[in-house]
């Protein structure tokens, strides 16, 4: 009798454990807005509109770095979460920006292992690591890092110049989030 209660137990501690872990910011995949707003009283989200997605973002600072945090939802049903790093600065300070990039990837690595995806479009500073700023800013290579959590989720963390600006982002995806994002990639073709 005792070793089913025990073993009953930890079944159920286990089970918790299991649902204690969140898959972005105390959410996990398929939760509702109402769910964001019930675990979030306290914030006021700024709602958009885009195609079949419905994003609730505010501002904070993470490690000491402004961003806007989204929660991106799918048929009201959250699929990604993100990071925009970039608020309010311009392509001069570059520097700025590698050293954030630098500070968030110390803090994945910290928790996740995660795989470089730097990618080289002009080799010209390449190998020369006191000059990646410029390279950065300069468009000849996108900063990148991403893995697969265990229960599945996307993570991918860039830097990079695009439009004319540099662009910090971490995003969080779901399965059915990133499959979605790839099928609308294929159907481009």
């Amino acid at each position: 009798m005792k070793k089913l209660l025990l073993l009953t137990s930890f079944l159920f501690v286990s089970v918790i454990g299991l649902n204690a872990q969140n898959d972005f910011r105390k959410m996990n995949w398929g939760d509702s807005p109402e769910i964001l707003k019930a675990t979030y009283p306290d914030i006021n989200f700024v709602k958009e509109l885009n195609d079949d997605y419905t994003g609730y973002a505010y501002s904070d600072n993470i490690a000491g770095i402004d961003a806007v945090i989204s929660y991106i939802f799918n048929k009201d049903e959250l699929v990604f979460g993100t990071y925009y790093f970039t608020i309010d600065r311009s392509r001069v300070y570059s520097k700025d920006y590698l050293k954030d990039y630098n500070t968030i990837s110390l803090r994945l690595s910290e928790k996740y292992s995660m795989t470089d995806a730097h990618e080289w479009f002009n080799d010209s500073f390449e190998g020369q690591p006191n000059q990646l700023s410029v390279a950065i800013s300069l468009g000849h290579v996108s900063l990148g890092e991403n893995t697969f959590t265990e229960s599945g989720t996307y993570i991918s963390h860039t830097l990079e110049e695009s439009e004319g600006s540099l662009k910090h982002i971490l995003l969080y995806m779901s399965k059915e989030g990133l499959a979605k994002v790839t099928e609308s990639n294929d159907n481009d073709f």
